[in-house]
């Protein structure tokens, strides 16, 4: 079969990219689809087609893998600032121990290097302590988050799972700010061209 953008498939995952992305094969070609992990069976829509590789997009999971968790955030998959919250975390430390062996293999040129188990955290929930969020609007209404995966479109967030507690204080804080500032200027401007008429 001739892969084309638009082509819907069935595909079976054989393993994870380094950005958490399923790593597929359909005729020999790698297919790259986020939201899809390794031992899983799924429908997916071509959405890219290079020579040397493609892209797709998830329709659905026919067989999910053991490692398949729901994620906690109610914005994840259309928010792009975590990959792989639909895996568990003893899967993602895997994974993560993974890309390093990999590294050393790949790049490194070392046969067999002995790569230690990831330490994971007690809480993998809320620890970040550095919090970037770009700025955005749609329709008049302020947008601060975090960019939609593959996007420069931002996804309005009002709270983030893995920023710390006061961080997502602060974005409280910092979007009814900057709300009151936004509603002052479009009032400001209402009572001018009302004074203009």
């Amino acid at each position: 079969m001739n892969l084309k953008t638009g082509s819907v498939i069935q595909v079976d995952c054989t393993g994870m990219g380094h950005n958490g992305e399923g790593v597929c094969r359909f005729d020999g070609l790698a297919l790259f689809v986020p939201l899809v992990l390794p031992g899983e069976k799924a429908k997916i829509e071509v959405v890219e087609v290079k020579k040397r590789y493609g892209v797709g997009r998830l329709i659905e999971i026919i067989e999910p893998s053991a490692e398949r968790v729901a994620p906690r955030c109610t914005y994840y998959g259309s928010c792009g600032g975590c990959q792989l919250q639909h895996l568990s975390y003893s899967g993602q430390l895997r994974h993560k121990k993974q890309m390093v062996k990999d590294a050393f293999e790949r790049i490194g040129r070392l046969e067999s290097p002995i790569i230690h188990d990831v330490l994971g955290m007690a809480e993998p929930w809320n620890y970040r302590n550095k919090m970037q969020l770009p700025v955005g609007k749609e329709k008049q209404e302020l947008l601060i988050g975090c960019y939609q995966r593959g996007s420069h479109k931002v996804i309005d967030t009002l709270d983030c799972l893995i920023q710390s507690e006061w961080n997502n204080r602060l974005l409280k804080k910092i979007k009814n700010f900057f709300k009151r500032l936004a509603q002052r200027f479009i009032l400001k401007k209402i009572i001018k061209v009302g004074f203009a008429m």
